[in-house]
């Protein structure tokens, strides 16, 4: 049985065009946001997107979120630093990843990334 999840995904630095090409990449994964908000900090743009949706059973967070990270790094072709939280409806408090440089390498490059820490 599948359940549903609110996820929220931010990414920072940011180049003034890159927030709406990730929009994009994230929609055509299937992660339809509900919630989307780009703004300017400093320099860089912060991007922060969330959605609620319901999540197939084997489907595990680490991976979704590495999915996720992966779809962002794609979409704009280098690394940028990634937050996700995914939490279940019904539930208070869920898992938070951070995908840091050292995921990165390791998604990005699978022959390369095979250190033992799949997160940061």
């Amino acid at each position: 049985m599948a359940d549903s999840q609110r996820t929220h995904i931010s990414a920072f630095p940011l180049g003034k065009a890159e927030p709406s090409r990730i929009v994009r990449a994230l929609q055509l994964s299937g992660f339809a946001a509900d919630w989307v908000s780009n703004r300017q900090i400093g320099d860089a743009w912060l991007l922060e997107a969330s959605r609620e949706a319901t999540i197939a059973d084997n489907v595990s967070p680490q991976v979704m979120a590495e999915q996720l990270g992966l779809t962002i790094w794609q979409a704009i072709g280098r690394y940028v630093r990634i937050a996700v939280d995914i939490t279940p409806t019904e539930a208070d408090s869920g898992q938070g990843f951070e995908l840091c440089e050292a995921s990165y390498l390791r998604l990005t490059n699978p022959a390369k990334g095979q250190q033992k820490s799949p997160l940061c």
